[in-house]
């Protein structure tokens, strides 16, 4: 049996939508639309195990990606896969245009003032509307730190490095 590549989780399942069985995918993306030629997910279980499934259709309707899953022909058997996140390997997301990054390689990342001081590591983005917000665990405090070109300097995935360019006050 081939071991199970990296995975990345790109959605949730959040309902039925219909009597077809269609399910409710609620998109981890800024854009739904990367959800529509993805033909294959893994379903995370409650034990975690991650199960294959094959997708016959996927529609957007309402900023939500809609899902026909093969086999799934009715809410009643739709229903054991609601609640659950969608998984697919790391290596087939969607390609991203400059200055921009998956969050989930953005968590981890130290945060580097701009004389190389760490101020800490990236724990969580936070989605505001007008621009996220960057959860920063320093040493015995949290900074929250905005994800703007005036503060966020480079970003380098391969060193693990952020380097940014505090506000007046923003670290205070």
């Amino acid at each position: 049996m081939a071991a199970l590549p990296e995975t990345i989780v790109i959605g949730r399942t959040t309902g039925v939508f219909g009597i077809k069985g269609e399910c409710k995918v609620q998109v981890f993306s800024d854009s739904p639309e990367r959800f529509l030629p993805i033909r294959h997910v893994w379903i995370e279980q409650l034990t975690g195990a991650l199960e294959p499934r094959t997708i016959e259709r996927v529609r957007i309707h309402k900023g939500v990606a809609l899902v026909t899953f093969t086999g799934i022909d009715s809410p009643e058997q739709a229903e054991p896969l609601l609640r659950r996140n969608l998984h697919i390997p790391k290596s087939e997301r969607q390609p991203l245009g400059p200055d921009e990054f998956y969050v989930s390689d953005l968590i981890g990342l130290l945060v580097l003032l701009p004389d190389d001081t760490i101020l800490g590591t990236l724990r969580e983005v936070i989605e505001t509307g007008a621009n996220d917000v960057y959860e920063v665990q320093g040493t015995g405090r949290n900074y929250y730190i905005p994800a703007t070109r005036e503060v966020i300097g480079d970003v380098d995935l391969t060193a693990r490095t952020m380097r940014i360019t505090p506000l007046p006050g923003l670290l205070d």
